[in-house]
């Protein structure tokens, strides 16, 4: 034939000529995409399987279908023979010796294989039919009418079924919803509650305690200016003395109660104390609460008659006392009672030889300690004497610095004794008394040194405090504190800490 004899192409612009269909001029950028992508769906076609068949050609000549679309749009109306002739020519130069090549020019050989190949790749060319064979699958994918009637029915069941169930989940979690809601309401609610019987507890307490103040305030400004009116007319301390140097538990100072004082009739109370002085069928008695409140002729001491008038009954100016003796009988006493202006008195220090040391008024709510840091002051200021070594004493008994003057069961005139206790030092037992103050004391043994040997002291390793060299060994340079605190959390052989 013809077409045999002609020359072999060597581009797809001649396969197109020589086939004699119509192109617009290929570009070469386009033509070179084609080749490489040809050639290598043929190299990955030929090694995935060992023959080859129509739709693995089809794969293959592909890309040509798309470079035609675009070149040729009239290919499709090209004979037959001419177009079996192009894919044939086509695959020659597209594929030329790459890998896989021969399997599919040998195929492309056979008519069988070449007239399915153009047939089908003349559908993908033309338009209409293309769309024709869309409308052909889609037609194949719809279903009957019986069939798409049991379809819907079948999928409106499963509808129902679904919405069913998310009905009773969604009851389930409302009822769920408002049982959690409740019992947060509960909560809240006897929260609520307990926080208002809270308030309402706190509220009446606060109450209580303001009127508790009240009262309080009310019977203090009462006392007080009740106190102040009493004041004009009776003495407001008086100061009990027995005479000969008795000491009595009814010896001390005395302060008017104006609770107690009815009328012109004062009532005096011991400083915080338990005996009262009060008139009682025309004689005063010194005697506990209970028989001062019933007004009872009763008590440890009491005087003779006095005369009453309308003027203001004055203790101070009572006679014969008398005291229960020995045997349960009334013995006369010298008694006398001083009347203090204010609650103040005169307190008097005298040392172990009876040397006047300190003279001062103090109030009676002042403490032994007061007298005995203004004995320190006078002593520092006069004798340089350390104020640490000063001890207070009424008679043989010793006074603690805490307890209050008016409290003291002393007489007027009656001093107190001062025993000045002389110190050494620890080594060298050099009087300190001299000195102005000790240059050291051991934080162990509490014992002062000298200004010479309180230089060679050593000091706490934790706490710096002084610390003498005796104690020093014995504790490893630690002070009392600081060595039971390191004791404490130190173990024994067990294991166990002591303490």
């Amino acid at each position: 034939s013809t077409s045999a004899m002609a020359p072999r192409p060597e581009t797809l612009t001649c396969c197109l000529s020589q086939a004699g269909i119509a192109s617009a001029p290929l570009k070469a950028n386009e033509v070179e995409r084609v080749k490489s992508e040809l050639r290598q769906r043929a190299k990955a076609s030929s090694r995935a399987a060992d023959s080859v068949s129509v739709d693995e050609v089809l794969h293959v000549l592909r890309p040509l279908v798309e470079l035609l679309k675009q070149t040729a749009p009239d290919f499709t109306s090209a004979q037959v023979s001419s177009r079996q002739s192009f894919w044939r020519n086509a695959a020659e130069v597209t594929l030329g010796r790459a890998e896989g090549a021969a399997i599919f020019k040998r195929l492309l050989k056979d008519p069988g294989v070449i007239a399915a190949v153009d047939e089908r790749l003349c559908l993908e060319l033309a338009p209409a039919a293309g769309e024709g064979a869309k409308r052909r699958k889609v037609a194949e994918a719809t279903p009957a009418p019986e069939a798409a009637s049991s379809t819907h029915k079948g999928i409106m069941q499963r509808h129902a079924t679904q919405m069913e169930a998310l009905r009773r989940q969604c009851d389930q979690d409302e009822k769920m919803l408002l049982e959690k809601h409740q019992k947060a309401f509960e909560m809240r609610r006897l929260s609520y509650i307990e926080m208002m019987d809270t308030a309402l507890g706190n509220l009446k307490l606060d109450q209580e305690k303001q009127m508790r103040w009240l009262k309080d305030h009310s019977r203090a400004r009462t006392e007080a200016l009740r106190s102040k009116q009493l004041g004009d007319f009776f003495s407001p301390v008086l100061h009990v003395t027995l005479g000969r140097g008795n000491v009595h538990v009814c010896q001390g100072f005395y302060e008017l109660s104006p609770i107690h004082t009815r009328g012109w009739q004062p009532v005096y109370r011991k400083y915080k104390s338990r005996y009262f002085l009060y008139l009682s069928k025309q004689c005063w008695w010194i005697s506990t609460e209970s028989n001062m409140l019933m007004r009872q002729p009763r008590g440890l001491l009491h005087s003779g008659a006095v005369r009453l008038n309308d003027s203001p009954a004055r203790p101070e100016r009572a006679t014969n006392w008398k005291v229960v003796g020995s045997g349960k009988k009334w013995e006369s006493i010298d008694l006398k009672l001083d009347d203090l202006k204010e609650p103040k008195a005169e307190f008097v220090v005298v040392s172990m030889a009876g040397t006047e040391l300190l003279r001062k008024s103090f109030q009676l709510h002042e403490t032994v300690v007061t007298v005995k840091t203004t004995l320190s002051r006078t002593l520092k200021s006069s004798w340089n004497r350390p104020a640490d070594f000063i001890r207070l004493c009424l008679g043989s008994q010793a006074l603690s610095n805490a307890k209050e003057l008016g409290r003291l069961t002393i007489g007027a005139g009656t001093p107190l004794q001062a025993v000045l206790i002389p110190i050494n030092c620890k080594h060298c037992m050099v009087s300190l008394e001299k000195q102005w103050y000790p240059c050291c004391r051991c934080s162990n043994c509490h014992q002062y040194l000298c200004l010479e040997c309180g230089a060679r002291c050593r000091e706490c390793d934790y706490c710096m405090a002084n610390i003498c060299n005796e104690c020093a060994m014995d504790c490893d340079h630690l002070c009392c504190r600081c060595c039971a605190e390191e004791s404490e959390y130190s173990e024994e052989d067990d294991g166990e800490f002591y303490y």
